[in-house]
């Protein structure tokens, strides 16, 4: 029995090592291309979104109904949100686009989709013009109903009053609380509507001049002025308030007695027609208006049930 003594070299073929660097590989692969078909779908709703909006501001005497295959519906992650801040810049570079809109105010429907929408951000800070912030300018315009169109859009995009905000607000208070002149009257008015915007949820902006008669007789009371009508007293206010608004009749009558009025203006009502409507109301109390609870309660936290 003989046998080859001979050397031979053997090689060790590793297949499951191979195997596994072949399966990272394959899988890096498809999560890029995972990535890119992600980006691509990204990039076609922020394309969508792009040519809508550029309709929808060629037309906003007659704005595209949003009803309608609304891209902006579309745009719901964060990713989404910001690559559409990278195309508009909205929040950097052409925060200018926005203040010339409210600075202009010729795109009214235009500029209200941009600021009802959470997901078009806006750096609010950086609405100034000539060192000016742009309640400033709002606060300066002379037709009442373009300030109270304008300004629940600024805050409804989540403006916060700045310090020297804060400090004109302290000015047109104090000279404008003697309250008897128009001039003075319709500057009371400007001053409360900043601060129940301010105070209330952004999500809440549009709904505060839906209610703005209700809150305005409320704040008369409780700011002891006459606020938002042409009244000479507040018992003529709660006169109009128990004869148009009794469907908040509740709330007023609260508010009344927590602020101060009730027993005065009762005293003060000689011919007696108050007291008779606030008997009536309470005898025949109709149905009372409770989907503004949350606002009211935001804005008057001492009248909450």
């Amino acid at each position: 029995m003989t046998f080859d003594s001979q050397n031979t070299n053997v090689w060790f073929h590793d297949s499951l090592a191979k195997k596994k660097v072949l399966q990272e590989k394959i899988g890096i692969q498809k999560a890029e291309r995972v990535r890119r078909e992600e980006e691509e779908q990204v990039n076609r709703k922020v394309e969508r979104v792009t040519q809508y909006l550029k309709e929808f501001y060629q037309n906003d005497s007659q704005p595209i109904p949003t009803s309608n295959a609304f891209p902006l519906d579309n745009i719901t992650s964060e990713r989404e949100v910001t690559a559409l801040d990278r195309k508009f810049k909205f929040t950097s570079e052409n925060v200018g686009v926005v203040t010339k809109l409210f600075l202009e105010r010729t795109k009214p429907n235009f500029l209200k989709l941009i600021c009802e929408q959470d997901n078009i951000l806006v750096d609010t800070s950086k609405l100034v013009i000539n060192g000016k912030t742009i309640l400033e300018e709002l606060l300066d315009l002379k037709i009442r109903e373009e300030f109270r169109n304008y300004i629940p859009l600024l805050f409804r995009k989540g403006y916060q009053l700045t310090e020297t905000d804060k400090e004109i607000l302290n000015t047109i208070y104090n000279k404008n609380c003697v309250n008897t002149t128009e001039h003075e009257r319709e500057q009371i008015d400007r001053w409360v509507i900043v601060n129940f915007l301010n105070i209330t949820k952004r999500q809440n902006a549009f709904t505060i001049l839906k209610i703005i008669k209700i809150l305005l007789s409320i704040s008369s009371l409780k700011y002891n002025l006459v606020i938002g009508f042409r009244f000479n007293n507040h018992r003529e206010i709660s006169n109009n308030f128990f004869e148009n608004y009794k469907h908040f009749g509740q709330v007023y009558l609260k508010a009344m007695k927590v602020y101060g009025h009730y027993d005065r203006q009762i005293n003060e009502d000689r011919s007696g027609k108050l007291k008779l409507k606030i008997d009536r109301f309470i005898s025949d109390k109709p149905r009372q208006e409770r989907g503004y609870d949350e606002i009211i309660g935001e804005l008057f936290p001492e009248l909450r049930t």
